[in-house]
C-alpha cells in the first residue's frame, strides 16, 4: 500500500469516527503546526475531489445574452431608451424561454456525465463529456467522439477548469443549500485543466485553437467539494466571474452540486430525462 493511499484511508477513518470534515481530519493526522494548503491549491483539490465523485445532485441556471434584446439581467449602462429600447425589451420577452434555462438532475462526475431536466426545453444529457439535448423520454443516439458544445451549455466544464487553478482570493463566506462555504475568485490555467475533461473538453477551448489561456470563475467551496461555480462569457475568448462593462452580449452560468454520494445506478442514461 502506498503512503498516499494509507494516508487517505487514515483520514477517512478519522472522519467516520469524529464526524470531522476531510480537511480538518487531514490536519489532525498531519500533527501540530501543519500548514494550511495555499488557497489556490485548495480550490484545485476541491475541484479534483468533486470531479472524482461517483454521484451527486446537480442544478443549473443559464442566461444566454443576445446583442439585440434586453432582459431583467441587462446591465443599466447597456439599456436603450425610446422606441429602440422598447423593441429590445419586447424581443427579450418573446425569446425569454429559449434564453433562460434552469433545471435539476443528477451527475456522475467521475464518469463525466450528468442528466438535467430542463423543463420546457427538454432534457440535457452529458455522456463521456459530450452534451446532447432532446425531448423528454426520447432515446439518445450514439455519442459523438468529441465535444463541440459551447462552454455556457457544458456544465461540467467549469468544474474541470478549476482543477487547473493557479491563483485564488477569498471574497467572503456564504451558505450554499445550507452548507457554509468560502466564496472565491479563481483563475485557472486551461492548459493544465484539459486532461480533466478528456474528449469531453470543448473543442473550441483546446490549446492551439485560439482559445484563451486562462479563465476566471467565481467558486464556492466547503472543506472538500466545489458547491457552486459561476462564470460569464462576454465573447468567445473571455471568461470572467462577472460581466464585462463594455459587453453587449453576456451569457451567465451557475452550476450547483450537492448530496454527494447519491446513487445514480438506476438512472437510464440512454434516454433524455
Amino acid at each position: 500500500m502506498t503512503k498516499d493511499r494509507a494516508r487517505k484511508q487514515g483520514i477517512r477513518a478519522r472522519m467516520s469516527a469524529s464526524g470531522e470534515p476531510y480537511s480538518v481530519a487531514a490536519r489532525h493526522l498531519a500533527g501540530p503546526g501543519a500548514a494550511e494548503p495555499p488557497i489556490a491549491a485548495k480550490v484545485a483539490a476541491c475541484a479534483s475531489a468533486t470531479a472524482g465523485e461517483p454521484g451527486a445532485r446537480m442544478g443549473i441556471r443559464v442566461v444566454i445574452g443576445l446583442p439585440w434584446v434586453e432582459t431583467a439581467e441587462t446591465p443599466p449602462e447597456q439599456r436603450r431608451g425610446g422606441v429602440q429600447g422598447l423593441a429590445r425589451r419586447l424581443l427579450g420577452a418573446l425569446v425569454h424561454e429559449g434564453t433562460h434555462i434552469a433545471g435539476e438532475g443528477f451527475a456522475e462526475p467521475a464518469a463525466r456525465r450528468y442528466m438535467i431536466d430542463g423543463g420546457g426545453l427538454g432534457g440535457f444529457v452529458c455522456r463521456e463529456g459530450i452534451v446532447e439535448q432532446g425531448r423528454h423520454g426520447w432515446r439518445l443516439g450514439r455519442p459523438r467522439g468529441e465535444s463541440g458544445q459551447v462552454i455556457v451549455m457544458h456544465w461540467l466544464w467549469p468544474l474541470w477548469a478549476l482543477t487547473g487553478t493557479v491563483t485564488a482570493r477569498v471574497v467572503g463566506t456564504e451558505a450554499v443549500r445550507g452548507v457554509s462555504c468560502q466564496r472565491l475568485i479563481a483563475e485557472a490555467d486551461l492548459a493544465r485543466a484539459v486532461e480533466a475533461g478528456g474528449n469531453g473538453w470543448p473543442s473550441s477551448f483546446r490549446p492551439g485553437t485560439g482559445a484563451p489561456a486562462t479563465a476566471a470563475l467565481a467558486v464556492w467551496i466547503d472543506d472538500q467539494h466545489v458547491r457552486r461555480v459561476r462564470f460569464t462569457q462576454s465573447s468567445p475568448g473571455e471568461v470572467s466571474p462577472e460581466p464585462a462593462d463594455r459587453a453587449d452580449r453576456v451569457s451567465t452560468v451557475d452550476v450547483e452540486l450537492w448530496d454527494f454520494g447519491t446513487s445514480v445506478a438506476r438512472l437510464d442514461w440512454s434516454r433524455f430525462p
